[in-house]
């Protein structure tokens, strides 16, 4: 989930690195990364409260990847409503950018837009914008898939070494509640 929150940065025009991203000052002024984001049990404890533990459904995106007709039924029949068609579950919203284009365009972010992500960059060229993204785009096509695996996996051992040990405790208070099988989907408890 955290590199997913770190691709629709750099989507919006972010211009840091994912390890930059991981390892900025936070500031409560501008969109940024907190670990503590990722603490899920807070946030189901928060609506548990809010709402009542009965009136609250957890289940993990990982199930509605793997098994989106039967993650929808569960939630149309906890809501009571129908089920969702089975073409549902087929369609992708949102497609994420490619590993060699998430790793181009922090660099040309604020050549291409001037917004809060980036401080109001004074050397963005708006229109080159679109043109970039599909060129970047078409590139992340073509490169080598031992590329793509490569970057991935630089990834990864960022991801790894930021995160090791930081959510643990919270997963295993996660995976107590009904319906999260965290264990089953490689989280760390």
């Amino acid at each position: 989930m955290i590199l997913s929150s770190w691709a629709q940065y750099v989507k919006a025009g972010g211009p840091c690195s994912l390890w930059r991203y991981l390892h900025a000052a936070y500031d409560a002024r501008r969109p940024g990364f907190r670990f503590e984001h990722f603490c899920y049990d807070r946030l189901i404890a928060h609506y548990q409260r809010r709402l009542g533990r009965d009136r609250v459904l957890v289940q993990c995106y990982e199930r509605f990847r793997a098994e989106p007709r039967t993650a929808g039924e569960e939630i149309a029949a906890f809501c009571g409503g129908k089920a969702p068609p089975p073409e549902a579950g087929d369609v992708v919203l949102n497609r994420s950018l490619g590993a060699v284009t998430l790793t181009l365009l922090p660099w040309l972010n604020p050549f291409l837009k001037a917004d809060s992500l980036n401080g109001w960059s004074p050397y963005a060229v708006r229109w080159l914008s679109k043109p970039v993204r599909h060129l970047l785009e078409a590139f992340d096509r073509v490169s080598p898939r031992l590329l793509k695996a490569t970057i991935d996996r630089r990834w990864r051992r960022i991801l790894e070494a930021a995160t090791h040990g930081r959510y643990e405790e919270s997963n295993r208070r996660t995976a107590a509640l009904k319906g999260c099988e965290l264990a089953r989907w490689g989280y760390r408890l």
